[in-house]
């Protein structure tokens, strides 16, 4: 997009993708692959003659085979089925296209406008919440705190470090949400301010909330030994941390060279910018839950 090309994303749905992986198709696929016969025979019996039953409380059911599937549970499950989708043929058949489409709960639209993403957001908290609302006059104020805390901001925040560049309108529509959360949590009317509760409870209002996300993820990234190389490699701090020289420089990030404003919502740019906004205390933090809480100290003291 950065170049003004067209991007095509093309995603393939595996429902119950462990249980679809069929033996003989399997043993097939190990034998083009040049795999021992003695090998393939000892997968053949791995896999085969298994059985499995479902039990709830202290009631089971019957035993029933299974003729396909990698088992449950299986170290060797993960690279079984790797192996099984890797010659996945598309010859001949045409991949419909969709406006919009599901991957790892996350809706994306054609135009990345994420409202169809936020749409569903507000749904399923409109729905927890009308449901908790039965019991708002019953529910001591800690476990009305809590109920939110895991039932209904796990909703919010989820992912929401991939869609940075929503619009105002919809960053609006997601604070609405949190007031919502706010108002149950207090009993409170419908246009009752709600800065003064929020502030009670030490609760970012939800765009410095995203902001901490994205900012943990960051320093994830930065500091962990075993991040991906696809992620490390696109930040690099400004200058060595070998050179002598004040922190706060130090712990700079390059800004990514970029053109276009879409490009410039990107996590890669955002982040950068939102981390060498931080005081180089926060940055210097020496573990994550260090960071984690100076940064909301931090951010709390904003609101103030």
């Amino acid at each position: 997009m950065e170049e003004k090309c067209v991007s095509i994303l093309v995603l393939l749905d595996f429902s119950s993708a462990f249980n679809s992986v069929d033996f003989d198709i399997f043993l097939s696929i190990l034998r083009s692959l040049n795999v021992s016969s003695a090998a393939v025979e000892w997968f053949d019996s791995y896999l085969r003659g298994r059985s499995q039953r479902v039990r709830s409380d202290e009631v089971t059911s019957d035993w029933c085979d299974l003729d396909a599937g990698v088992p449950q549970g299986g170290v060797l499950s993960p690279l079984l089925f790797s192996i099984f989708i890797n010659t996945i043929m598309f010859n001949g058949t045409p991949i419909d296209y969709t406006n919009t489409v599901t991957n790892l709960g996350i809706i994306i639209d054609n135009n990345l406008s994420w409202n169809a993403q936020v749409n569903d957001v507000s749904k399923k908290v409109y729905h927890s919440l009308h449901k908790l609302k039965t019991l708002q006059n019953f529910l001591p104020l800690n476990t009305k705190i809590l109920l939110v805390q895991t039932l209904i901001f796990p909703i919010l925040d989820y992912a929401d470090s991939c869609y940075l560049d929503v619009t105002e309108e919809l960053l609006y529509r997601l604070e609405r949400l949190q007031n919502l959360c706010i108002r149950f949590v207090f009993g409170l009317k419908k246009y009752d301010h709600v800065s003064a509760f929020r502030s009670k409870l030490k609760w970012l209002p939800i765009r410095l909330r995203r902001n901490s996300h994205i900012l943990s993820l960051l320093y994830k990234i930065l500091y962990n030994p075993i991040s991906p190389s696809y992620l490390i490699d696109r930040f690099n701090f400004a200058r060595s941390l070998d050179i002598p020289c004040r922190s706060n420089v130090r712990t700079n990030l390059s800004l990514p060279s970029h053109r276009s404003n879409f490009f410039s919502y990107s996590f890669t740019v955002h982040a950068v910018r939102l981390w060498n906004s931080l005081p180089h205390t926060i940055r210097d933090s020496p573990s994550f839950a260090v960071f984690k809480k100076r940064l909301k100290e931090h951010y709390l003291s904003t609101q103030q």
